[in-house]
């Protein structure tokens, strides 16, 4: 077995499909630089308070320094043989520094230390998302400028309603992006809360200054109650949440997209670029980029409802179930990330069909709440005014005729009024 942070009161070794049962690296290596450098702020700490030498410090700074470096090059392969990430990154740092790995647990359970390291992920996820989210907007704006005189039919319940121009329809999805990006920052300012220095979650006797961890990491607040912070995920399940509202959101206009692209309707195109072809029928031209980004909605939501499963009825402080939380951290980030970007573009890619927009535009239906609102401003109430251009739509039906086809006095004995 590779190195492990704990033992002493064990006699038998750890059976082999229990190790491989419990272990998480599989699913919290993506933690590696969190790790280190939290790693590197306790060992300056604990240089303060002569726990190690400052020679040892400066050695650690300089070993954890080559490992982050390593690890952006991605010159680090993961050892899939570790318990977590600690201990694999312990043993990296091991190779480089000797026995002083051993005293830069002092003070220190993994229970601070992985929540600590998961609120920065989460930090830094946070302002991933919200840049691409603005990337997006900015992409939405630009192509609804591209077409801000075009009008398209509006619909409700898929029907004809009302002619809307095409702009403001786009527009309406930089207003929900918005509020997705206020509700990031809220979390955010959740998530940006230090852990460290809580112990496994009633503190340490040594004199950790919490707030020289605070300036190092970058954190705005201390936890204030050691239970709480060690125990607690809520700021993560707050995180999953608005991704779950955002991922809904680009789920809306995926589907709203391929409404539109279908044949029936016709007013969207997409290049070559961002659509796909059938084995099998040479004619496709398939919007799979906004299916998948559809799809991925449920992908999203899955990774929320799994994890407020396995927060129900814990005790407080740390229990192993929160090994899990890490499958939806990691699964939501990756999802929501790939999908700002393929959306991104797919608006980028989409051109109008103005022919097909202006046949669709042609139908009458289209305008018959302008003309009810005609109607009561010559004084009849909104009632009437509905009323009888419902009759003069049936009566327009029964003829197989458009309302402008039919005979004037018919029209003006529906109406009440004189046509023009």
């Amino acid at each position: 077995m590779k190195e492990k942070l704990w033992g002493g009161r064990f006699k038998e070794k750890l059976d082999s499909m229990i190790l491989e049962f419990t272990k998480s690296i599989d699913y919290d290596f993506f933690l590696f630089e969190y790790q280190a450098q939290a790693c590197l702020a306790w060992a300056k700490e604990l240089t303060r308070l002569k726990i190690i030498t400052s020679q040892e410090f400066q050695k650690t700074k300089e070993a954890i320094k080559q490992l982050l470096s390593e690890w952006d090059k991605e010159n680090i392969k993961i050892d899939f043989e570790y318990e977590d990430i600690h201990s694999f990154f312990y043993g990296l740092l091991r190779n480089k520094i000797g026995d002083t790995v051993d005293k830069l647990h002092s003070g220190k359970s993994r229970n601070e230390e992985i929540v600590t390291i998961m609120r920065m992920f989460v930090k830094d996820a946070i302002l991933d998302e919200i840049g691409l989210i603005e990337d997006l907007q900015k992409k939405i704006v630009e192509k609804a400028g591209q077409y801000k005189t075009m009008i398209i039919p509006g619909f409700t319940h898929l029907q004809y309603a009302q002619p809307l121009l095409f702009a403001h329809w786009l527009l309406s999805y930089v207003e929900q992006l918005q509020r997705d990006k206020y509700r990031l920052l809220n979390a955010y300012k959740h998530t940006d809360v230090l852990p460290a220095g809580c112990g496994a979650f009633g503190g340490s006797s040594l004199a950790i200054n919490r707030e020289n961890l605070r300036k190092a990491l970058g954190f705005s607040q201390l936890g204030t109650n050691s239970v709480d912070i060690v125990s607690d995920r809520d700021f993560i399940l707050e995180y999953l949440n608005c991704n779950v509202i955002l991922s809904l959101h680009l789920s809306r206009l995926s589907e709203d997209l391929i409404i539109y692209n279908s044949p029936g309707y016709g007013f969207v195109e997409f290049s070559d670029k961002v659509t796909t072809g059938s084995s099998f029928m040479p004619h496709k031209k398939n919007p799979d980029p906004l299916e998948l980004i559809r799809a991925s909605s449920a992908e999203v939501i899955s990774y929320y409802v799994f994890l407020s499963g396995v927060l129900k009825g814990l005790p407080t402080t740390y229990n192993r179930d929160l090994q899990l939380d890490k499958k939806s951290l990691w699964g939501s980030y990756i999802v929501i990330s790939d999908v700002l970007r393929a959306m991104g573009l797919v608006i980028q890619e989409l051109k109008l069909n103005l022919e097909k927009i202006n046949d669709h535009l042609r139908d009458e239906r289209l305008y018959l709440t302008d003309v009810c609102e005609y109607l009561v401003k010559k004084g009849i109430a909104w009632k009437q005014a509905h009323y009888r251009i419902g009759m003069l739509l049936r009566k327009s039906e029964k003829k197989k005729l458009k309302i402008s086809q039919l005979n004037k006095n018919e029209v003006q004995k529906i109406l009440g009024i004189d046509v023009d």
